[in-house]
């Protein structure tokens, strides 16, 4: 066995060739799909809640509705690619309760207040107006452990042709009763940041 070895080694050492080398190049285009988002509030682009008494809220718990009504926005895709399958939108409020509504709420604060205060009241999403239990809102901040991540299929998107509509709706709740009413009471706005990945 050791012979037959050795002299195939001897054989493939003897008869070499002389070999040529060529360049290969290698291209291709990576397209990312896109669309242009916008959110559509019931004022503009923001959500405006009709004026609620203090008195409403005053005596409330941690979670519980301010009012019963959910005003309805959407997130609007336009020019989307016809390579578009699915949109991740990541969700991010800027001054996030870990009270009521814990991290799926986003607090509301007087106008002209440091950055960061907080009033009684905050603002939770849904994807549908019936929905109202804190489990159902959309998380707004990882820091309770749950993804704030959603995927949706381009499928499952509202309307047509170059326009599509992920609908969603705000509710007032009440993010932490240890707050004054007197910082509850005024012109209040608040916030956060949605984020798109495109696939």
């Amino acid at each position: 066995m050791k012979k037959i070895a050795i002299s195939l080694l001897a054989l493939l050492a003897f008869n070499s060739y002389a070999a040529d080398t060529v360049e290969v190049e290698f291209k291709g285009t990576l397209i990312n799909p896109t669309c242009t988002a916008s959110f559509v509030g019931n004022n503009g682009s923001n959500i405006e809640f009709p004026s609620v008494q203090a008195s409403t809220f005053a005596s409330k718990v941690n979670g519980e509705m301010v009012s019963s009504s959910a005003i309805p926005a959407s997130i609007q895709f336009s020019n989307c690619s016809s390579t578009l399958n699915n949109i991740k939108m990541t969700f991010l409020g800027s001054n996030t309760s870990w009270k009521g509504y814990a991290y799926r709420s986003t607090y509301l604060g007087l106008a002209g207040r440091a950055s960061g205060s907080s009033s009684r009241l905050a603002v939770a999403l849904f994807r549908t107006a019936s929905a109202t239990a804190e489990t159902d809102a959309i998380v707004l901040d990882t820091t309770g452990g749950d993804s704030n991540v959603i995927n949706v299929n381009k499928s499952a998107l509202t309307g047509s042709g170059s326009v599509l509509s992920f609908p969603l709706y705000a509710r007032l709740v009440l993010g932490n009763n240890e707050r004054y009413i007197s910082d509850s009471v005024g012109q209040l706005s608040g916030g956060g940041t949605i984020t798109f990945a495109y696939e």
